[in-house]
């Protein structure tokens, strides 16, 4: 059985990595509306390559992506990391998320739970075996508690991510914060 934790991780990667980001193939309305205004433009012919703030260069031919960079920033000493702007803006940015996760959950919990005795039975649903729901003859109870709690956690979760994104956050920016965190 995999665990809840797992479900979030695996969903939140997924998340970032596609949801956000620019795909060869993507047209240029596309591109602009994931990635807002570029820096600079070069266009010659049927070629565009545009620079974004955040180093990464977008090239499209015929108005379609055929090629995406990053250009990896520069990494702050540990010691001057966190008065960087960029990484206030990070942390404002992740802060920011879970609160709105934090938010929808709350929104959320009384459209799917009954009670807080009806959420602390999908908690003991989920962490009981299912032979001994079966055994008890709850199988069914335990699977609709499971899922219940299961759908709560992923939407709340979905909403947190979802901020981080549309906000400007990436995956990258989340973990490079996060490794000079616990350095």
């Amino acid at each position: 059985m995999v665990s809840l934790l797992t479900r979030f991780t695996l969903l939140f990667a997924v998340l970032s990595l596609t949801v956000f980001a620019v795909q060869i193939g993507d047209n240029r309305e596309t591109v602009l509306k994931e990635k807002g205004a570029p820096a600079s433009t070069i266009e010659a012919n049927t070629k565009t390559i545009f620079t974004f703030s955040d180093q990464s260069v977008v090239t499209l031919v015929n108005d379609r992506v055929t090629q995406v960079t990053q250009s990896p920033p520069v990494a702050p000493a540990r010691s001057e990391l966190w008065s960087v702007p960029a990484a206030n803006t990070e942390r404002r940015r992740v802060v920011l998320s879970i609160g709105v996760g934090v938010l929808a959950a709350a929104i959320m919990f009384r459209m799917i739970f009954t009670s807080f005795q009806d959420f602390l039975e999908c908690v003991r649903f989920y962490l009981q075996p299912d032979w001994i729901s079966a055994f008890r003859g709850e199988l069914v109870e335990d699977k609709w508690g499971t899922l219940k709690l299961f759908v709560w956690v992923t939407l709340s979760a979905t909403a947190a991510i979802a901020y981080y994104g549309h906000s400007g956050g990436s995956l990258t920016s989340l973990m490079e914060l996060l490794a000079h965190h616990h350095s």
